[in-house]
Parts: structure tokens; C-alpha cells; sequence
């Protein structure tokens, strides 16, 4: 059980995403990922979001719109794989593993929180 609210920035480059996952920007732009633990959940959530990416939309910030910057959905929505709540994800997508530039955050801050 996480025992207190932990909270991580990641600095990436993101190329946005396209309908069928594929990059939708030619040149990655400057991101800052916050992660964070939730101990007051009963599942102790671990949220990451991207604070300052101005393709994200969506009524909880899930969705990129990299690929259609003048519509803010396309089809069902393109997610972008950095905005999660976990373990929720898995719910959504029961083999969802983490993107490689937030694991190792993600298991700090989960690892931290733990911590009495």
C-alpha cells in the first residue's frame, strides 16, 4: 500500500501519434511528464500526464492530437501513451507495459511512496 504522495517529472521528446501509433510529427517537441503516487485511492493510483504538450485533448487529458492539430478527435480518438492512470490502464489494456522513457520514473515513484 502506498503510504504517501510522490511526485516525479520526465523530460522526453515526443513526435505526437498518429491514428495506427505511428509518429505524426517530423520534429519531437520538448514534453515534461509528471508522474504521481496516490495513496489516498483505494488502488493507489500512479498518474502521468503530460503538463505542457499542446496536442493533448480529451475530457482527462488522454487523447493526442499531433496528427489533426485542427480537430479534436478523430474516429475513437488517437491516446497518447503518456498520459495513463495505472492500474486503470490495464483495464483498458490488460498487456499495457509502460513507454520505455517513463518505466523507470514510474517504478521510482512507486517504489518511494511505499517507503513509511
Amino acid at each position: 500500500m502506498l503510504t504517501k504522495m510522490i511526485m516525479k517529472e520526465v523530460h522526453i521528446k515526443c513526435k505526437g501519434r498518429g491514428p495506427l501509433g505511428q509518429d505524426a510529427l517530423q520534429k519531437p517537441i520538448p514534453i515534461t511528464l509528471t508522474v504521481r503516487a496516490h495513496p489516498f485511492t483505494k488502488s493507489d493510483m500512479i498518474s502521468c500526464a503530460p503538463a505542457d504538450c499542446p496536442y493533448l485533448t480529451g475530457g482527462h487529458g488522454q487523447r493526442c492530437k499531433a496528427s489533426h492539430p485542427t480537430q479534436d478527435k478523430v474516429g475513437d480518438g488517437v491516446l497518447c501513451p503518456f498520459s495513463f492512470d495505472y492500474p486503470y490502464v490495464l483495464e483498458y489494456n490488460p498487456t499495457w507495459t509502460p513507454p520505455s522513457e517513463v518505466a523507470k520514473a514510474l517504478n521510482k515513484v512507486k517504489k518511494s511512496a511505499q517507503k513509511p
